[in-house]
């Protein structure tokens, strides 16, 4: 498999994780417009901090469609440290739903 190969399985692979933390943070804002007034407050802005991140992940993502074949590799680790806290960061604030 070349470099581009490569690159093409990983970006898609990532986008996949963005589309299913997007989808998630989608479902958890939901739940938190049923949430009672005092609450709804505090959950719209953690959801605010969730989409930040998330189009944190989603510029780093653009950044490597458009890098180099030889240059994408370098920015996976701030792909994956990036998508790897919003992952943390919603399961945490799924849990205050339970």
């Amino acid at each position: 498999m070349s470099n581009k190969d490569d690159k093409d399985v990983y970006v898609a692979k990532m986008k996949q994780r963005s589309d299913e933390l997007k989808a998630e943070i989608d479902t958890l804002e939901a739940k938190a417009q049923e949430a009672k007034e005092d609450a709804k407050e505090k959950y719209q802005e953690q959801i605010g901090k969730l989409r930040t991140q998330y189009q944190e992940g989603e510029t780093k993502l653009e950044a490597i469609k458009a890098a180099s074949v030889d240059s994408w590799e370098k920015l996976k680790e701030g792909v994956e440290q990036t998508w790897e806290a919003l992952k943390d960061a919603v399961r945490q604030f799924r849990l205050h739903f339970k």
